[in-house]
């Protein structure tokens, strides 16, 4: 008797993995007709060598869905171990299977129509724009339906379509046949939860794996509509709410706008009518007499956890900074720096969005083109800009935002492995070294007009996977009990410690073999760090202006050079100032750009250090600096807010 149940168990997974298969089917025929409406054929043809990763992504995506729906059968199929003589359990979860997978192909036929839907309409997958439909109310969300869709057509289809998986599931959801044997449950148990991970790697199935290729299209391919829709959720749960102007100055110490726009710019008579213009009118400003008539290529380099406090624990007998010891030198370098934020893609969102609010990479309002774009005035300049770097630029959609906001390139793993078979990488993306290679390479090359790269490096991170035979300089036996350390194990602290050493030595010898180059001639670099290093640091211990301290280096080229060349300054800063510094260089005079800073040269301006946790400045510019502070967060969030609602309000009318 014992037996039988057991056998019956495996036989009812047997089942389930073979509806496993007719859901996947579904699925593929989603995405062949989603390839059939939407890629050109020459895509198939011109990137071919992408498309088995592509298949195989593509099926990890589909059996991590499919995984999913079978999760609930799989754990009431363990009921039949314990079922009556009379089998009245079997007949209910027979029973309850069927209606469960007819649901479920149900949702997954419609849920497949509205992404195949919002693709043609958008050109993108289901995102949080979803959402907006539905804040238009019932009426008006039939509406939109009934104008947009073919109602009627897709009704019938689903509702044959229904009729045909109830049929397929009465015939196949049945247990008293077994095909193997009762080997199959062990098998199944180990299968079903891999498939929902969707990788035996370190990482799980994640949105970066939906970037297999340079190719738009190719990439597109890659998701169903399942796995957007739940990204869609995930990223409306991340989104950021607006506030009335008056919550936000009072939380911020201001009674009025007129006092934040004082505080800021230190002008009384900017207050118009039109908060918008008011705020713009001190944000934005026009670039003066350039430094150069010969408009130079830039590279800003953001180095993940370049840590400013690390560097004070370099040694002849603890070497941290290798090949970069030289540059940093030899060039400029500023110490008294902070971050504005405190983790990576907030700190990729400031530097190239400027914007005050975080997750805004995954808003409904990535695809905004925002005035405050990084690219905007370099691209009125003439330059073309590019965003380079070794991981799968689908993070956090900065392929998606970038392309939105003017970068022309954007080269991310699998454009340089694409050029560079050769390169290796790790579970972030391709090394460092290989990444400065690629730069190099670009920097080198023959331009009809400027660029402006921003770059970002990868290795820097956990879990510390280097490339082999890469060799670390020894440090003392005493080096870790430093009381600068919290208590991390030692090897945790060897890891992020070898991750700092890597990092420098890769940026020096790319700098040794950069500065050797034809580029050097006409190319600044500024190199500076996304945040300070975490998680092995006792903050009771370091110093406060090292807290949330990343370093700011600058080369340039002969010609721009003078007297203060090279120098170790103390001025106090922070990202804001990166735009302003290097505008003089690159801006025609009258150029309108977003200075949130200032030009860290200039000796006569007034310096302090903004992160989002303190603010740093000379004891006696102390207070005057952190009001600034305060002043300016305030203006970005009623700027974006303006903006955004703006936006949201075009968007609503075009609609109507």
């Amino acid at each position: 008797m014992r037996k039988n149940k057991i056998l019956t168990f495996a036989a009812s997974l047997e089942r389930l993995a073979l509806c496993g298969a007719a859901l996947l089917s579904l699925l593929v025929a989603a995405r062949v007709v989603f390839a059939l409406l939407f890629v050109p054929s020459s895509v198939l043809h011109n990137f071919s060598t992408d498309l088995p990763l592509m298949l195989f992504n593509a099926l990890r995506f589909d059996l991590q869905t499919v995984s999913y729906i079978l999760m609930v059968p799989s754990v009431l199929a363990f009921g039949l171990l314990f079922d009556s003589a009379k089998g009245r359990y079997k007949k209910w979860l027979l029973r309850f299977i069927r209606i469960y997978l007819t649901i479920a192909t149900l949702l997954l036929l419609v849920i497949e129509i509205v992404d195949i839907g919002f693709y043609k309409n958008f050109n993108t997958h289901i995102n949080i724009t979803l959402f907006d439909f539905f804040n238009e109310g019932p009426a008006g969300l039939v509406r939109t339906m009934w104008e947009e869709y073919p109602v009627v057509w897709l009704t019938i289809l689903i509702i044959f379509v229904v009729l045909i998986a109830w049929n397929v599931w009465c015939r196949m959801v049945k247990f008293d046949k077994m095909y193997v044997g009762w080997w199959f449950i062990p098998l199944y148990l180990v299968v079903l939860p891999c498939c929902m991970r969707g990788s035996l790697k370190l990482f799980p199935l994640r949105v970066e794996d939906t970037v297999v290729s340079p190719c738009k299209f190719v990439n597109d391919m890659t998701p169903n509509g399942i796995y957007m829709l739940k990204k869609a959720f995930r990223d409306k749960s991340k989104a950021f709410d607006f506030q009335e102007t008056d919550k936000i100055l009072s939380e911020h110490g201001f009674m009025t706008l007129q006092d934040a726009l004082n505080a800021w710019s230190g002008d009384s008579s900017i207050l118009t009518n039109d908060t918008l213009q008011s705020v713009e009118n001190v944000l934005y400003t026009r670039a003066g007499t350039p430094a150069t008539s010969q408009k130079p290529n830039i590279l800003i380099i953001i180095g993940e956890s370049w840590s400013n406090y690390l560097m004070d624990l370099d040694a002849p007998d603890n070497d941290l900074l290798g090949a970069m010891r030289r540059h940093l030198s030899e060039d400029l370098l500023w110490r008294n720096f902070q971050s504005v934020r405190n983790n990576t893609i907030a700190t990729m969102e400031m530097m190239t969005l400027a914007t005050p609010f975080p997750r805004f990479f995954t808003s409904k309002y990535r695809y905004t083109r925002m005035p405050s774009s990084f690219a905007i005035p370099f691209i009125a300049n003439g330059y073309n800009c590019e965003w380079i770097s070794g991981m799968d630029p689908g993070w956090e959609n900065c392929n998606e935002v970038l392309h939105a906001q003017g970068f022309t390139d954007i080269i991310g793993k699998y454009e340089l492995l694409r050029e560079h078979p050769d390169y290796s990488y790790n579970t972030h993306g391709i090394f460092d070294e290989f990444l400065f290679d690629a730069i190099l390479e670009r920097l080198n090359k023959s331009r009809n007009k400027p660029v402006v790269m921003l770059a970002m490096s990868t290795t820097n991170h956990p879990p510390f996977i280097f490339p082999s035979g890469h060799s670390f300089a020894k440090l003392s036996d005493d080096f870790y009990d430093n009381k600068c350390f919290n208590h991390t194990e030692k090897d945790v602290l060897e890891k992020y410690i070898q991750g700092f050493q890597y990092y420098n030595n890769v940026l020096g010898d790319f700098l040794t073999k950069f500065k050797k180059s034809k580029a050097a001639a006409n190319t600044i670099i500024v190199a500076t760090g996304d945040h300070n290093v975490r998680s092995i640091l006792d903050y009771g211990t370091v110093p406060i202006c090292r807290k949330y301290a990343v370093p700011l280096y600058m080369f340039l080229p002969q010609t721009l050079r003078n007297e203060a060349y090279p120098r170790c300054s103390d001025v106090w800063g922070c990202h804001y100032d990166v735009l302003p510094t290097i505008a003089k260089y690159a801006f025609n005079e009258g150029t309108k750009f977003l200075n949130l800073g200032s030009d860290m040269q200039d000796t006569t301006a007034f310096h302090y250090s903004y992160n989002e946790e303190q603010v740093l400045a000379d004891d006696a510019n102390r207070q005057k600096a952190e009001k600034k502070g305060r002043a300016l967060e305030v203006l970005l969030r009623i700027y974006f807010q303006e903006i955004l609602q703006k936006e949201t309000h075009n968007v609503k009318a075009h609609r109507e």
